[in-house]
């Protein structure tokens, strides 16, 4: 901090090491910017991304772990079986979770492999 000079006002001069910026893209993609010049002087520390595109993919993934981490075995148990209702709701869970992904990523999309034909002689 300078002294005062002639009736100026003192200059604030000091360096803001720690802070958090945040960013909004056009098509309402979130970026957090998060800085510590005293851990790391030359970039952020962690950039956080929300894309309101994959929310609903991260929720249903999350669903269908809550659902499959339900049925599994604890120690020494007999796995529980999986209930008629359950079940399908992961199949419906597996499937919807597929769709956003491929629809998003084609090249993914496993191959449709066909029996071979023989050979006519």
């Amino acid at each position: 901090m300078k002294v005062e000079n002639r009736g100026r006002q003192a200059i604030n001069d000091t360096v803001i090491k720690v802070y958090t910026q945040i960013f909004k893209d056009h098509n309402s993609e979130m970026f957090t910017w998060e800085w510590d010049k005293n851990v790391y002087s030359n970039g952020p520390i962690s950039v956080t991304i929300k894309d309101p595109y994959w929310a609903t993919f991260d929720k249903k993934e999350k669903q269908l772990a809550e659902l499959l981490d339900r049925y599994e075995p604890k120690g020494n148990e007999r796995k529980p079986r999986i209930t008629k209702a359950d079940k399908e709701l992961i199949e419906r869970l597996e499937f919807e979770i597929n769709e956003i992904w491929y629809n998003t990523y084609p090249d993914d999309r496993p191959k449709i492999r066909k029996p071979r034909t023989p050979k006519n002689k």
